[in-house]
């Protein structure tokens, strides 16, 4: 049975999320305040992360700093597609850092796993919201109240989680069969990618083996109309492969003449991303001067008398050089780690003569193509899962997929009850608020 033009069940309805609940922001810890003992403290990579450490806090703090087992949070800062989303806290007493909402309402009137999956489901329309550069963006508390969800009744509601969390049992295991192949995969490249450059003895700082000093890129203002200039996203090479296809539109004078264009053989360093990916190399195969590199990219151009695009390419992916350039990477907390042209400069590469490094480039890419195509695989099983999430979730927010009872409480009337309760909440600090300032 459907109801208005949402198209969902007439005993639903359609509701800002700012109706439902309080948001209440973490507070800004600084490094000073961090203790070995103390309570948690939760920040963003304690949610997504279940192996990141905890900084502690052992001073006094306001109640309205504090969580609770079960509490609903929401990461309104960071970088999209790794930071953002609403979570359960499954820890106990804690406390809350910046850039985290703690999502207070009625849990008599509204199931606290459907009002997580609810949220999650308006994830990309907040992402595109938010606030912020290429970088690290926000999602501000008025754009996040404002955001609407769809709120069946009650016991629907109940009935709605029950189904998802059955079949996201079954998919979130074949979900970490993947993960766990894509990590076996991972380690194999890394294992051939140490084992090429085992026997090259010679380093050479990296400035030796570049025909031109190393240069960051320019991000200018995107604007949403196609114009003849594009600068690259940052995820044009997160994958260490280039993708054209990210990229955003330029509009401003002068750009022709700035040496901020691509050519083919540049190999494209992001100096910075969140930790796993700061520092990944691409080479760039697009046509000349096609694009523009921006800001968060340094590029490379090797001296090719001295050494190929390729073999420099594969020379920065080592798990050595990788590792070194995390470790060396900068931020402060909540922003994004960062490398400089100084840090790799630094930077020693295996070096060998221009015959032997083809034989190496020769070995790599014949043992490599083997891993593109099982990756390949494996990529096309994890668009198939979201797919089939994505389709599942669809049925579940448009009242397909748990069946509806007659007999329960229309969605309207439970949100008649919940806005009465917080007038009626407001109301009762206003008269607190009138009463202390009569008293003093």
């Amino acid at each position: 049975m459907t109801g208005d033009a949402n198209n969902i069940p007439s005993s639903w309805c359609t509701v800002r999320i700012g109706e439902l609940c309080g948001l209440r922001n973490g507070r800004a810890f600084k490094p000073a305040e961090w203790s070995a003992k103390g309570l948690p403290i939760v920040r963003i990579q304690n949610l997504n992360n279940p192996d990141a450490p905890f900084n502690h806090f052992a001073g006094e703090i306001e109640s309205r700093f504090l969580i609770r087992q079960g509490d609903l949070l929401f990461a309104w800062s960071g970088t999209p597609g790794t930071s953002f989303g609403a979570h359960i806290w499954r820890g106990g007493d804690a406390a809350l850092n910046q850039h985290i909402f703690r999502v207070d309402f009625d849990r008599r009137a509204v199931d606290k796993a459907y009002f997580r999956f609810a949220i999650n489901d308006r994830l990309n329309e907040l992402i595109e919201k938010a606030h912020g550069g290429v970088g690290l963006r926000h999602v501000t508390k008025g754009k996040f109240e404002d955001t609407t969800i769809r709120l069946p009744p009650l016991q629907e509601q109940r009935r709605i989680v029950a189904k998802l969390e059955e079949l996201f049992s079954e998919l979130d295991s074949g979900i970490e069969s993947l993960m766990a192949a894509r990590r076996q995969l991972r380690a194999y490249r890394e294992a051939v990618l140490t084992q090429a450059f085992q026997d090259v003895k010679d380093l050479r700082a990296l400035p030796e083996l570049l025909a031109e000093p190393m240069s960051n890129g320019y991000s200018g203002k995107p604007v949403q109309r196609p114009t003849r200039w594009r600068v690259l996203s940052l995820s044009a090479t997160t994958s260490g492969v280039f993708l054209p296809e990210h990229f955003k539109y330029l509009d401003e004078p002068g750009l022709e003449g700035r040496d901020i264009w691509c050519e083919p053989g540049d190999v494209l360093v992001q100096r910075g991303n969140t930790k796993e990916y700061v520092g990944v190399p691409a080479i760039y195969t697009g046509a000349p001067r096609e694009f523009v590199f921006p800001d968060l990219m340094i590029r490379l151009r090797a001296h090719r008398e001295l050494t190929s695009p390729a073999y420099l390419w594969y020379a920065l992916s080592t798990p050595r050089i990788r590792n070194e350039l995390r470790r060396r990477a900068k931020g402060s907390a909540g922003s994004m780690p960062k490398i400089n042209q100084k840090i790799l400069s630094e930077l020693e590469i295996p070096y060998c003569k221009p015959a032997r490094q083809r034989g190496v480039v020769e070995e790599l890419d014949t043992l490599m193509s083997h891993t593109k195509v099982l990756e390949s695989e494996i990529s096309a099983q994890f668009r198939k899962a979201d797919a089939l999430r994505e389709a599942v979730l669809g049925r579940a927010f448009s009242g397909r997929l748990a069946r509806q009872n007659p007999n329960d409480e229309p969605a309207s009337v439970l949100l008649d009850r919940i806005r009465a309760g917080r007038e009626g909440k407001a109301t009762k600090r206003e008269r607190t608020a009138k009463h202390g300032k009569k008293a003093a």
